[in-house]
This record gives structure tokens, sequence and C-alpha cells, in this order.
């Protein structure tokens, strides 16, 4: 117990430090930076965030789709089962890979594969296998017991989003950031988030990072230009 524990807590740490998607399925997207090699021709090595089971539970962890017990209890089964856990953190890595593109793809106006939908709609079918209906707010919502011992739990809530942002959300809003743009930065951004405001004016994964930046830069250069001698 106390190992798994841990083990948790290091990997809850390792984690991203945010979680900015507005969804589930774009969070767990975004557990990889850069994607689509954009970024690794200015040198940038690529982190992936999921490197192991473990990794992935704490993402579950930090993202809230568990909780720290049901997190504990997962790392124990994941010990006793290793063969299962192995192919868990691959299913786990391709749904990453599959949500990105298919989400990238909407962002800048395109569709999602058939490839990637496969991907997405094999883990989904587990999840519903697995789900049972329970009362809130008035009526009934999806959901999965925290008892639960399969060790795909933690991509079952993003499975579900996805299906959900797919079949009834609204498609615009599906955005990538454009932060890192700049040939002095080492990695473009192009994080995904759904906004949600009510323009859909949201431009960035979050103010504090990418927004700031861009517009402390966007500052320096007008500071710069305004100081700029007149042409004679």
């Amino acid at each position: 117990m106390v190992g798994a524990r841990a083990e948790l807590r290091r990997a809850v740490e390792a984690a991203p430090a945010f979680v900015i998607g507005g969804r589930p399925c774009l969070d767990l997207a975004n557990t990889c930076e850069p994607r689509g090699g954009v970024g690794q021709e200015r040198g940038a090595a690529q982190q992936e965030y999921l490197g192991d089971y473990a990794a992935l539970v704490g993402w579950a962890v930090r993202a809230s789709l568990i909780g720290t017990a049901t997190g504990v209890r997962l790392l124990e089964a994941a010990e006793a089962r290793p063969t299962e856990t192995r192919r868990v953190h691959r299913q786990a890595v391709a749904l990453s890979d599959a949500l990105y593109r298919a989400f990238g793809a909407i962002a800048q106006g395109g569709v999602p594969s058939a490839v990637d939908l496969d991907v997405l709609k094999a883990v989904y079918a587990d999840a519903m296998a697995a789900a049972t209906l329970k009362p809130e707010d008035g009526g009934l919502t999806w959901s999965w017991s925290p008892e639960e011992a399969d060790l795909a739990l933690p991509l079952w809530p993003a499975a579900f989003s996805a299906i959900e942002l797919l079949t009834e959300a609204d498609p615009r809003r599906v955005k990538l950031c454009p932060g890192g743009q700049e040939p002095e930065d080492p990695i473009r951004c192009a994080w995904l988030f759904y906004d949600e405001t009510k323009n859909r004016s949201r431009r960035w994964c979050t103010m504090e990072d990418c927004g700031s930046a861009v517009k402390s830069r966007r500052l320096t250069d007008r500071r710069r230009a305004a100081r700029k001698p007149a042409a004679p």
C-alpha cells in the first residue's frame, strides 16, 4: 500500500502542471508535446507525459478523472498484472495520439480520419460496457464505479467525453493554441482546448503561459517601433 501511494504521488507531481483543455479528451490529447513534428526542427525534444502506466494514473488523478484512492488501487492491481498493464499503457498512448489528430483536424477545419475514430470507438465500447446509470441533478448520467479494478478505467471518461464532443458540441469551439510561433521560441504550443466563451474569443491555452508571452512580445515590438527615429 505504501509503495503504491508513493508511486502515485510521484506520478501526480510529474503530470502536466495544468489542465487546460476543458474536456477530458482534449486534456488526454495534450499529454505529449510538441505534436506532429512542430518544434523538432528547432531542436526541441519531444516530451511524452504518459511514459508508463503509473504516469497515466497520475495524469488521471491530476485531471480529476479518478480519485487518489482509486489511483492507488489501480497501481496495486497493475503490479499484479504486468502484461495487461503494458497493453493498457500502449492503448492510452494510441488513444492520446488519435484524439490529438482527430480534434487537431477539426480545429483546422478538417474531419477526423476513420483510423483515428476506430481507435476511439474501441475504447468507448469498453467504457460503455462497464458504465452504469446513476441519478444526478434530477436525471441520469453515465458513470464508472470507483471500485472498478479494470486498468483501463482512466481512459473511459476521456473516450466518453470525446464521443460527446464529436456528436453534441460545437466543433468550431475546438481550437489549437497558436503560442510559440516566433522563431526564437523552441516549440509551438499547439495544445488543444474547447473555447466556452460566449463569442468564441479564447485564443490561448492559458493567459499565464502563451497569452502573456505573446502579449509581452507584442508590447516589446511596439516599444521598439516607437523608439525608431522618424525617416528624414
